[in-house]
């Protein structure tokens, strides 16, 4: 029996994509884990946020390594199902799991529902997903547009727990569907 190294050079990973009338959902490989961007009319308008290492000040919101700014997805795949493609992601940060579903909201023929869920064995510092706007000269700092969408907790969360949310991604930007919230990301001073 014959003992092999592991492969140094990395797997390529091809954009995984979902359209959805005038948009169309890009997850990427980015180091260790999937993003996405959201394209309307062709031209990328949304950005999910992963992480925020640069930002000192995003630990004060309890953005961390282990509760990121945005799920964390290790594995997407597009899938076929009885109402259309749909794409779903899984992932873990710390002890927390993550998993996603995205697809067509059957409603209307222009959004993309996203169905989150966190499997939690700890209190959470953060929770939701964070986006940013891409305008047409650049990407925007977080001072300027950045949105989470935020789920609800118990004040009373008994662990283990699955928190869920939802939101659509639509040509006008990006709605929470409650009891989930929608709102700027707000940085506080140190």
């Amino acid at each position: 029996m014959s003992v092999s190294a592991p492969d140094p050079t990395p797997r390529h990973r091809g954009p995984i994509c979902l359209a959805v009338g005038r948009l169309e959902l890009q997850f990427h490989w980015r180091a260790d884990r999937w993003a996405h961007q959201l394209f309307r009319d062709g031209v990328a308008c949304w950005q999910s946020v992963e992480n925020l290492p640069d930002l000192p000040i995003s630990s004060s919101l309890g953005i961390t390594v282990n509760w990121p700014a945005s799920p964390v997805f290790t594995e997407v795949s597009l899938v076929e199902t009885a109402s259309g493609p749909a794409l779903l992601a899984v992932g873990r940060a710390g002890r927390s799991h993550f998993s996603a579903s995205l697809a067509a909201a059957p409603d209307s023929s222009d959004t993309i529902v996203a169905e989150l869920a966190c499997r939690l064995h700890e209190p959470p510092g953060w929770l939701g997903s964070t986006y940013q706007p891409l305008p047409p000269d650049g990407p925007a700092a977080p001072s300027a547009g950045w949105l989470a969408v935020r789920p609800t907790c118990p004040a009373d969360l008994q662990l283990p727990a699955t928190i869920c949310w939802a939101y659509h991604l639509t040509p006008v930007g990006i709605r929470a569907l409650p009891p989930a919230s929608c709102g700027p990301l707000l940085f506080r001073s140190n």
